[in-house]
């Protein structure tokens, strides 16, 4: 009976994981706009002790060369794109 429970949980987390993954996984870069929102999976960096800064780092593509930026979160201009 246990042994029959642990492979319909192990059976059902799997189906689970695969349809959560197909939904979210997407291979390779895409486009999101910032529309002056940081988004929730933003890859946030502080630097310098004792009073840190913070900014964000992200992908663009220009010229059909994908670069790494970074940008301030502290205005909302699209000015202070790096």
């Amino acid at each position: 009976m246990t042994v029959h429970l642990f492979v319909t949980f192990f059976v059902l987390c799997v189906f689970y994981t695969d349809i959560v993954k197909s939904k979210c996984d997407i291979k390779g870069y895409y486009w999101r706009d910032y529309n002056y929102k940081i988004p929730s999976d933003a890859f946030l960096v502080k630097v310098g002790y004792p009073r840190f800064v913070e900014f964000y780092i992200a992908q663009v593509l220009n010229s059909g060369i994908l670069m790494p930026v970074s940008f301030d979160s502290s205005n909302s201009d699209r000015e202070n794109v790096k």
